[in-house]
């Protein structure tokens, strides 16, 4: 019975389950790409990006090997892909506009 109870409380300790992805490239509609040092956090028990701006309800898609995220904010439209081995880019579409901007990087 203490097995049980120990394993139990385990799992109810346990961490959230999140990833942070680090985007070291910026790419502006129109304009040339830069470098750049933006973060942004997976929360997958929430199903949501926790970013500089805000925190992105999100819907989790994909396949095995590439995960989808995708919300919408007041002012944008946001899209995450994540592939299995961490390469990571982020999308924001902006209402007002249109304007886009993308980034590039990984996620670990």
């Amino acid at each position: 019975m203490k097995q049980y109870l120990f394993f139990g409380m385990c799992l109810i300790a346990s961490p959230a389950l999140a990833e942070t992805c680090t985007f070291t490239l910026e790419c502006y509609e129109g304009e040339a790409c830069a470098d750049t040092s933006y973060e942004i956090e997976i929360d997958l028990d929430n199903a949501q990006l926790i970013t500089p701006s805000g925190n992105i309800a999100v819907n989790i898609g994909g396949s095995p090997t590439l995960n989808v995220f995708a919300g919408f904010t007041q002012s944008a439209f946001h899209t995450m892909t994540r592939a299995k081995e961490g390469e990571a880019r982020y999308s924001v579409h902006l209402f007002d506009g249109p304007q886009m901007v993308n980034y590039m990087g990984s996620c670990n």
